[in-house]
């Protein structure tokens, strides 16, 4: 599983020719796992990594996240910076709100280091809570294409190297590497739509529809 792990992200990673890159991390085992891979590869590559992590201060352990995320990146040689957001208000969706600050922050502070390119750590499951939410939404075709591995956004590039990869794959890769990552309680919470689209992922598994089948229809 690990030198399939690893290959599978060096092969992500051809296509990219920049010297410096910013990884967003968050703590959680996907941005963690990305933070470990692409360590390695930078140091086989002599690239640089700069890693960047939000507190969005919506939850007690946040902060506590944050810490944690620093000390494991300094651990490894690299720089690490801790950008903070405060929602204004009380009203509207928080995680809508929360993901268009977490953008807007983390593109500021990648031109700032001169960074064009963004490394985001959206997996295939991710993929398909996605295509499951605009179908909710009613998207047309376009929309129900999923995520993209590059996209534009606020003048930077948002670079998704674990499209392919499942989320307990990476978790078992952690696991073997004996690396630690901190569970976002959130996403035991019910009242958020991704969090119910698991659910549902669930049930459709029980009908012999699984992930790769519905990431290639």
């Amino acid at each position: 599983l690990q030198n399939k792990i690893e290959y599978e992200f060096q092969k992500q990673m051809e296509e990219l020719d920049d010297q410096t890159i910013g990884l967003a991390v968050s703590g959680g085992g996907d941005s963690i796992a990305m933070l470990n891979l692409a360590s390695e590869w930078s140091n086989f590559k002599k690239k640089v990594i700069k890693v960047v992590t939000v507190n969005h201060n919506l939850r007690n352990e946040a902060k506590r996240e944050a810490i944690f995320t620093r000390e494991l990146v300094k651990k490894m040689g690299h720089s690490h910076t801790i950008l903070e957001w405060k929602k204004l208000s009380d009203g509207g969706n928080l995680q809508a709100e929360a993901s268009f600050a977490r953008k807007k922050l983390i593109s500021n502070w990648a031109k700032l280091n001169n960074i064009k390119t963004v490394l985001v750590a959206h997996t295939l499951d991710d993929q398909v809570e996605t295509i499951l939410m605009r179908f909710t939404r009613g998207s047309g075709v376009d929309g129900l294409v999923g995520m993209k591995k590059i996209s534009k956004l606020k003048g930077i590039c948002w670079y998704r190297p674990l499209l392919k990869m499942c989320r307990d794959d990476l978790r078992n890769f952690l696991k073997i590497k004996k690396v630690q990552w901190i569970e976002d309680p959130t996403n035991q919470d019910r009242k958020y739509l991704r969090v119910k689209t698991r659910d549902v992922i669930t049930q459709l598994q029980q009908f012999g529809i699984n992930t790769n089948l519905l990431i290639n229809t």
